[in-house]
C-alpha cells in the first residue's frame, strides 16, 4: 500500500472511530463521560456529566443529512 492509497474502513469503524473522537475532546476538556454505543444503546453514544448536570450524545458522522427532531426526540426521553 502506498502512502496515498487509504485502507477501506467500514462505515460501523467509523462511526466507532468519530464516538472515540468525540470522547477525547470532552475528556480533554475535563468532562467526564464514557462511551456507551452498541448495539441497543437506543441511540445514545456517549454519556457524561460536567457539574452535575447530565448530558447524552448521539453521534452522527453524516456529511449529506441535516439531523432533525426526529433523531433527538427519541433520546430525551430515554433518558
Amino acid at each position: 500500500m502506498t502512502k496515498f492509497q487509504q485502507e477501506e474502513i467500514s462505515p460501523v469503524q467509523k462511526g466507532k472511530n468519530f464516538e472515540m473522537k468525540i470522547e477525547k475532546l470532552l475528556t480533554d476538556a475535563n468532562i467526564k463521560c464514557e462511551i456507551t454505543g452498541g448495539p441497543g444503546d437506543k441511540g445514545i453514544d456517549i454519556k457524561g456529566m460536567k457539574k452535575g448536570v447530565k448530558f447524552i450524545i448521539e453521534c452522527k458522522n453524516w456529511r449529506t443529512k441535516n439531523i432533525d427532531r426526529s433523531i433527538v426526540t427519541p433520546c430525551i426521553d430515554i433518558y
